[in-house]
């Protein structure tokens, strides 16, 4: 640690949380789909989101369009596994914030239960209010280097999903 803040660099996540997204709430009407370049709902994001989803879709990631209160909300998620490779997750690489993933988490779970995945991962700095889960403090440290700290939920374009399989 004292390395990374010799070198400039920021502490952006002091942890990680690790939920339950089928724990939480979702409206009936609430549902998740994979990106395709085709779908309409590709209209509701700005060209820097379709690219993150469309991008991350080809690297192997999981892009989805979660369709909740009336609202698309882009999401990626890198399917791995924790606890020696025993124990299948997925970490969340991309969402807008916190609060769009505590709205949309509970359709996500729905969606994740289906291909067998109860347990996904969020970089935070403490507890996230709103999701089923624990703050595990000192897990996943990110660091970053810059005028501007990304959002503890964007891991885009990093070794986590270049190079981690």
């Amino acid at each position: 640690m004292r390395l990374n803040k010799a070198f400039g660099f920021r502490l952006f996540s002091g942890g990680q949380v690790a939920f339950f997204p089928v724990f939480n709430s979702a409206l009936p009407s609430d549902r998740v789909l994979e990106v395709r370049a085709d779908l309409a709902e590709m209209a509701e994001f700005t060209d820097n989101e379709r690219y993150i989803l469309l991008e991350h879709a080809a690297l192997g990631c999981l892009s989805l369009i979660c369709l909740c209160d009336g609202l698309a909300l882009p999401l990626v998620l890198k399917p791995r596994r924790i606890l020696h490779g025993v124990l299948p997750c997925c970490q969340v690489v991309y969402c807008r914030s916190h609060a769009d993933l505590v709205r949309c988490a509970g359709a996500v779970g729905r969606f994740l239960l289906r291909r067998g995945k109860l347990l996904c991962l969020v970089d935070a700095m403490g507890p996230v209010p709103g999701l089923s889960g624990r703050y595990f403090p000192k897990k996943g440290l990110k660091y970053f280097k810059g005028p501007k700290s990304p959002s503890p939920g964007d891991l885009t374009f990093t070794e986590m999903v270049v190079f981690v399989s």
